[in-house]
């Protein structure tokens, strides 16, 4: 027998966390001679099966036998996974460039393009020549911009028409999303989309009134929050499944004042319904200005961060845990800019990337072979067998970087000295931990 290569020992108050990465199997030991016991056994040579705790240790995988190859066992497991993912359609649709607020970190253009009609009908019949075939599980579509309820009403002909297949096809699983600034998001509007299975929109909010409307103006330079909070209000009153992610952007404008406003948000909505997702406002181009984005090694910084974990369970970790395994590598997953063109990553929107197809207007996507294998392949380095994160992300982390950014693969993150995963990691587990996510 031998301890798993998955194990993850961190250090909380009175005890450890004991978290195993490939089975997400968690336990506290905090009982002095259950600890001193347990340590012990981490610097044994040989493990007795007969011992009570390494047969319990055993039950819950954090105990395997001499003979099992992890990861072998994990990448057959996350392989499958993988395979799987391309029955499940996920398509982040641009619906337009044009957005009715000029954020002062935006990094957009805000061009006077839309996805036509043309367009429109032509991703109808893809969908629906795929669903005849069996092509697919589920749908879903994730509705971006610029802002994309400037293009309400196509995008609700276009749910409604979708409707007439989720009835033929009643075993599909149609559920949507949308990133929105909210401000259009009237009550109306609200019950129309959320009746066509839109169910899950992440907005922004930076902070109150004072410093929000600084950021996240209109085109004429007029305040946005009290519309957005107007909006948030009737949200808030529903009784239904809708699930809102609520971004906040960390700037030098609302660092101050973030907390007073953490307060005040989780009194007024439902956590339920509402979560805050705090993130530091990013270099993305040369449009956004350099004094606006925070410093993250800062005493106030890292003093936000600890009281946000303790009120929101949030972590403002700049890699963030879940993100190691990029959506962008499931076999399912396009997105298509307003022009029709099929990338695989919703970052690789500029001229330095290559598209990787077209959606034609018979309703086919049409790729190109050599574009789109390179997408596909594994994404592993010599490094993973041995690596200890590796059921997080299975060497997944950014195809984009493989593709076009090698120089940055020579060294995973996980040995990343400037920031290193498994610190991040740990920190993650342990602010979950204190927050109740896990238990």
């Amino acid at each position: 027998m031998k301890f798993s290569k998955y194990n993850m020992v961190v250090d909380i108050d009175g005890g450890i966390l004991l978290y195993n990465l490939s089975n997400a199997k968690c336990v506290k030991i905090y009982k002095k001679e259950e600890l001193n016991k347990f340590i012990t056994l981490l610097k044994s040579k040989k493990l007795d099966s007969n011992d009570e705790m390494i047969q319990a240790l055993y039950k819950r995988g954090y105990v395997v036998d001499d003979d099992v190859n992890e990861y072998e066992e994990v990448k057959k497991l996350i392989n499958n996974h993988y395979q799987k993912s391309e029955r499940q359609l996920k398509i982040m649709l641009y619906v337009t460039e044009q957005c009715n607020f000029r954020c002062t970190y935006c990094f957009q253009k805000h061009l006077n393009k839309q996805f036509s009609i043309e367009n429109w009908d032509a991703l109808y019949k893809y969908i629906e020549k795929n669903l005849k075939k069996g092509s697919y599980d589920s749908v879903t579509f994730a509705f971006f911009g610029g802002e994309p309820l400037l293009e309400v009403d196509k995008i609700i002909n276009f749910l409604d028409r979708l409707t007439v297949l989720k009835e033929l096809y009643p075993n599909i699983i149609f559920s949507h999303r949308m990133t929105t600034n909210g401000y259009l998001l009237t009550p109306d509007v609200y019950d129309k989309l959320v009746e066509r299975d839109v169910l899950n929109y992440q907005i922004t909010i930076d902070g109150f009134a004072d410093t929000h409307d600084k950021t996240r103006p209109l085109v004429n330079g007029k305040g946005t929050w009290e519309k957005i909070i107007e909006n948030f209000k009737y949200i808030n009153s529903k009784n239904d499944k809708v699930y809102i992610i609520t971004r906040v952007n960390i700037s030098s404008v609302n660092m101050d004042k973030l907390e007073s406003f953490i307060d005040w948000f989780l009194q007024n909505f439902n956590s339920k319904k509402f979560n805050l997702d705090l993130n530091s406002v990013s270099k993305f181009t040369d449009l956004v200005d350099d004094e606006l984005i925070p410093n993250w090694e800062s005493c106030a910084m890292q003093d936000l961060s600890k009281s946000t974990v303790q009120k929101t369970g949030a972590d403002l970790s700049r890699c963030g845990f879940l993100s190691m395994a990029c959506h962008c590598a499931a076999l399912g997953f396009f997105a298509i800019s307003v022009d029709g063109k099929i990338i695989k990553c919703e970052e690789a929107t500029t001229d330095n990337y290559d598209e990787i197809g077209y959606l034609s207007k018979d309703g086919d996507f049409i790729f190109d072979s050599e574009l789109i294998k390179g997408w596909q392949e594994g994404f592993e380095t010599e490094d993973c067998p041995d690596c200890i994160i590796y059921p997080l992300c299975a060497g997944r982390s950014c195809p984009q970087n493989k593709l076009y950014n090698p120089n940055t693969r020579e060294e995973c993150r996980y040995k990343d000295k400037t920031n290193p995963v498994d610190i991040i990691v740990k920190d993650f587990l342990r602010n979950a931990y204190y927050s109740n996510s896990i238990k």
